[in-house]
């Protein structure tokens, strides 16, 4: 790969594209650094593994990979990432789906006239408009019936059966409070029928088809929740309708944020978008993966296995690696307060079946002041893992962190960390805009790619001096 690459990397698709994993970071730098930082059949460690595609460009690029995450949905798409679905295989999944359910889901949004409502657009409780779709003038909004309005009151019991309750904490950074549930995120007729997508997902006997189901529905949830904000010629935040705008359907952008004004899209419309997507995303996939993953790093290294994927805190894991027998650790850790993985994928892991989130192993500065996530304790916890890092590389090996923060402090443990040398650093440009980033009075527009070495002596390497950008210096 050139360097011009790895510093302008291409936009999001693709896998890449699939799923809204918090944080997200271009694979171009990825690659390239496992390219030019371990050796063929070398060992890459990614102890926050975050959006799981570096196990397919490790695997591919025939290095073995130990992923580890606390976050399940984490390990989850590392899985999916490792061992694709067959095309046909998921195409027939849910073109299967699609005759056992598709026509019950549809007729929870069924209109009067009999045509299927595909947005209602609300104002808090208030229906103010269903909109459908007709092949021969595209979308039509109307007026809510007396219909419409028994219709949706037809849900109004019911409790989701097939996914668990959510865990939230007083968090007004993601706009979240201990008494946030399911049933403030979504509308009771979209949990019905995301339960009655979860039920039938679960009756496939094939896991990997299975994984990659309840994963599409996961990567589909956002666009099924209260979180889908209307847009109209006022902006993303008006909390009235102007008749003369023609209002746009948003997304889910970031945090709990329910807008006063939002829409309720139809479940299985989100569904068949999403599997589309990753259907498209495999169709063009490169590379294949032999072998299977393991689940712990003992049997990794007694087996000589080419993958290992953990879902624990990386504390604990790191602590079973032996002294000196990994060649690069490249992670994209917490950065500070930025963003509380776990609380904002909660969702997902309800969705996934996971019992519950191990909240008090994870490493992170939370808002949330019951949770006790400081930053002195994020900073202990990172030392720890910093040095885990020096000790289980190799002599000469690398450490590659991804980083940013605005406080100075909590840059802490970066310096001068024992057994290891600061190389340098070159800034990671996003391949995507973010609302957040974009809009947020302060808000850091890069990361950086922070390189140390297990060594005595730096030494120079061209391939690292010749990044655009590239500078020896810490970055403040």
């Amino acid at each position: 790969m050139m360097t011009a690459q790895a510093t302008n990397p291409m936009g999001y698709k693709g896998l890449h594209a699939f799923h809204k994993y918090w944080g997200k970071k271009p694979l171009e730098p990825l690659a390239y650094l496992v390219e030019n930082l371990c050796p063929h059949e070398g060992i890459v460690v990614d102890p926050f593994l975050g959006g799981g595609l570096l196990t397919r460009i490790c695997r591919i690029a025939n290095r073995r990979f130990i992923g580890i995450d606390i976050n399940p949905v984490s390990i989850e798409l590392g899985k999916l990432f490792h061992d694709l679905p067959n095309s046909d295989d998921y195409s027939e999944a849910v073109r299967l789906i699609s005759a056992d359910v598709k026509s019950k889901i549809y007729s929870t949004y069924k209109c009067y006239d009999h045509s299927i409502a595909i947005h209602y657009l609300w104002n808090d409780s208030e229906l103010l408009s269903v909109w459908t779709n007709h092949n021969s003038v595209g979308r039509v909004e109307n007026e809510p019936t007396d219909y419409d309005l028994q219709l949706s009151r037809k849900f109004y019991e019911y409790s989701p059966k097939h996914f668990r309750e959510i865990t939230t904490f007083s968090n007004s950074r993601i706009n979240a409070t201990p008494s946030l549930s399911l049933l403030d995120i979504f509308k009771p007729r979209a949990c019905l029928n995301m339960d009655t997508l979860i039920e039938r997902i679960l009756e496939f006997d094939n896991s990997t088809v299975r994984r990659a189901l309840l994963l599409t529905l996961t990567a589909a949830s956002g666009q099924m929740s209260n979180f889908v904000f209307a847009i109209n010629n006022r902006g993303k935040n008006s909390n009235s309708v102007n008749s003369s705008a023609r209002t746009e359907v948003g997304s889910w952008a970031i945090g709990f944020w329910r807008p006063r004004e939002h829409f309720e899209v139809n479940v299985w419309n989100c569904f068949e978008n999403r599997f589309r997507r990753l259907q498209k995303a495999i169709q063009t996939s490169s590379g294949k993966i032999d072998g299977q993953w393991v689940n712990n790093v003992n049997d990794f290294f007694n087996n000589d296995a080419g993958c290992a994927l953990v879902t624990d805190a990386a504390q604990n894991v790191l602590n079973d690696i032996p002294d000196n027998s990994v060649d690069l650790v490249l992670t994209d850790p917490p950065h500070s307060d930025r963003i509380p993985y776990l609380e904002l994928s909660e969702i997902w892991n309800s969705l996934l079946q996971f019992t519950h989130s191990y909240f008090e192993d994870e490493i992170i500065i939370s808002n949330a002041q019951e949770r006790f996530k400081t930053s002195n304790f994020y900073l202990q916890d990172m030392s720890k893992f910093i040095l885990e890092c020096a000790r289980i590389i190799k002599p000469n090996g690398f450490l590659c962190l991804m980083y940013n923060c605005r406080k100075n402090s909590d840059w802490a443990f970066l310096h001068n960390p024992e057994k290891l040398k600061f190389v340098g650093r070159f800034d990671l440009n996003y391949s995507a805009g973010s609302i957040a980033q974009d809009n947020r009075k302060g808000a850091m527009k890069t990361d950086f790619v922070l390189v140390y070495q297990q060594t005595k002596k730096v030494r120079h390497y061209n391939f690292l001096d010749n990044l655009p950008g590239w500078s020896p210096d810490f970055p403040f």
